[in-house]
């Protein structure tokens, strides 16, 4: 079995072979192909060959581009080995496994697609193997699991990710001891604890263990929370750049809406004047063929008809430059403009639609056509009075104003001809508007859809993350619980085993007050047979035991008296 990836070279003992017996120096090593990052074969042991592997695989499934110590320390709590060694060193693999599976968990995939992944080693699993691999050559032995250790413990201010392992440990070891010797405690008297230190290497300590703050957050938590502020940041500010593009455009299609109508209402107003100064000209023409007008009158009359008219038709047309004029900046500006995504371009066709009725409405042609029939119904009742007028002169002025007229309605032809072409092209910068509205709607509407695919898509990758964080909720619960109820089970028996160490205690206790009661009726009797009168008399008691007896000479008389009665 050789190392999944291309850039170590694990060796064990059944495939390692030394550097002076290969034949060729240029041969390709074993173990595959290797990378820019190889530094040589290494010699390690079959756990942690298993255990390099196995980092191998859970940094492609997560589609990492570098194994880091992360991904060993969580390979090292999957392989039973080294797990029992964790264990031995006093790690809680279980805790170091959650952990360690949250920081890999809570890492962006950085290797894009969905194709197979080669991560490579990174410079601190690296510099970890070399150190461990120089501490293990002292030895002349493989690299095995507790020189990783040894090293992750050693040199805590090089690797990071040896504070995981001081947090999940409950035991502490022989370089966490004060380096001084307190001095030596006087002798111990009968009165204090007769029970030894343990000389083991690893001492249990039932001291309060220092447990994490469960209402502190972990790292993933808080690079979790800074992701989802950033893409509600970026929402907000997507919105207010949507809001602020839509009161634009909606201001630009209401300063066109007014300047329409005003420029509908002036022509409204100058048609209605005009119609009635023909009018006033018509009835002054039938009074006329009645009886006898003067012609100077009405010559004056269409001299300042015709030239409003004129007036009119140059502020007309002026007008009309304006509003082209308008109508080309808006398309410029709506075709440079980019139409921002989501917007609804509705309301500007509808508008544009108002605006295009308006224009090429009949109401124009209807009131120039109303103008030529008024004209032409004029040119009739000059024609009659000419024909019942004799006077010479007047029948001049008359064919003057005649003149005058026909100049008029030429200006007029002409004006409706331009008017025309105008409201032609007019139309056909109005459908261009509309087929670059059109086209931009489409955009629009397309983009909009792909807005809202990646809102989708945002929004499931939040419902998962929201999933996860309840499952890793749901587990830090269960670990708790979990170890809660060891607690418990470790108090109830540290109880048990006080209660049991506290009845010999109890018995010594009993027999040294029985010695001390026994070792005082010693010495007093010692005392009592060691004295003069005991040696004397062969008794403590001597005057008892001087005194005569008379216990079997009243023995004696009653047995005799008991002979006599009998």
């Amino acid at each position: 079995m050789a190392y999944h990836g291309e850039d170590l070279d694990l060796r064990t003992q059944q495939t390692w072979t030394p550097a002076d017996v290969s034949s060729e120096p240029n041969a390709p090593s074993s173990n595959g192909k290797r990378g820019p990052f190889q530094a040589g074969p290494v010699l390690v042991e079959d756990t942690v060959l298993a255990c390099f592997n196995q980092a191998y695989d859970i940094a492609s499934a997560h589609r990492a581009i570098e194994v880091r110590v992360e991904h060993l320390l969580n390979a090292m709590t999957r392989v039973d080995p080294a797990a029992v060694a964790l264990e031995t060193h006093g790690v809680r693999v279980v805790a170091l496994k959650r952990e360690t599976a949250t920081i890999i968990a809570g890492d962006i995939p950085a290797a894009p697609g969905s194709g197979a992944v080669s991560p490579r080693r990174s410079d601190e699993l690296a510099e970890l193997l070399r150190l461990s691999a120089s501490f293990a050559a002292r030895r002349n032995a493989a690299v095995s699991v507790d020189d990783l250790l040894h090293v992750l413990s050693d040199q805590r201010s090089d690797f990071a990710q040896s504070e995981l392992l001081f947090r999940f440990s409950s035991r502490v070891g022989p370089r966490d001891m004060p380096r001084e010797m307190p001095e030596p405690l006087p002798p111990l008297t009968r009165a204090d604890s007769r029970y030894q230190p343990s000389s083991l290497r690893y001492s249990a300590d039932y001291g309060r263990p220092a447990y994490r703050n469960e209402y502190l957050g972990t790292p993933a938590d808080a690079l979790q929370n800074s992701r989802i502020d950033a893409l509600e940041q970026m929402l907000r500010g997507l919105s207010h750049d949507f809001s602020n593009e839509r009161h634009i455009i909606t201001g630009l299609i209401r300063d066109l809406t007014r300047d329409t109508l005003a420029h509908q209402d002036d022509q409204g107003r100058g048609q209605a004047v005009l119609i009635e100064r023909i009018g006033a000209l018509e009835a002054a023409l039938r009074d006329g063929g009645a009886g006898s007008v003067e012609t100077l009158p009405l010559v004056s009359k269409l001299e300042n008809i015709e030239a409003a008219l004129e007036l009119r038709l140059q502020e007309m047309s002026q007008s009309w430059a304006v509003l082209s004029t308008r109508l080309q900046e808006l398309e410029a500006s709506v075709r440079a403009r980019p139409v921002p995504d989501g917007v609804d371009l509705k309301p500007v066709t509808d508008r544009l639609d108002i605006i295009e009725e308006a224009v090429l409405g009949h109401d124009q042609h209807r009131g120039i056509g109303d103008l030529a029939d008024r004209l032409a119904k004029l040119e009739d009742d000059i024609g009659r009075v000419l024909a019942t007028s004799t006077d010479a002169g007047r029948a001049d002025a008359l064919l003057g104003g005649f003149d005058k007229i026909d100049g008029l309605s030429s200006k007029l032809d002409t004006h409706n001809g331009s008017l025309n072409e105008l409201a032609v092209g007019l139309a056909e910068r109005m459908s261009e508007v509309e087929r670059a509205v059109a086209a931009e709607i489409e955009t629009a509407a397309a983009k909009h859809q792909a807005y809202a695919h990646d809102l989708t898509e945002v929004h499931e990758a939040l419902l998962k993350v929201n999933e996860n964080q309840h499952t890793l909720a749901g587990s830090m619960d269960q670990w708790r619980t979990e170890s809660a109820t060891d607690v418990a089970n470790i108090l109830n028996r540290l109880a048990g085993i006080d209660r049991d160490a506290a009845l010999p205690a109890e018995t010594l206790a009993a027999l040294n007050n029985h010695m001390e009661a026994t070792n005082r009726f010693i010495i007093e009797r010692y005392h009592r047979r060691h004295r003069f009168m005991y040696w004397l008399f062969g008794t403590d008691d001597w005057i008892s035991a001087s005194w005569p007896s008379t216990k079997a000479t009243v023995a004696a008389e009653e047995q005799r008296l008991k002979e006599a009665g009998a």
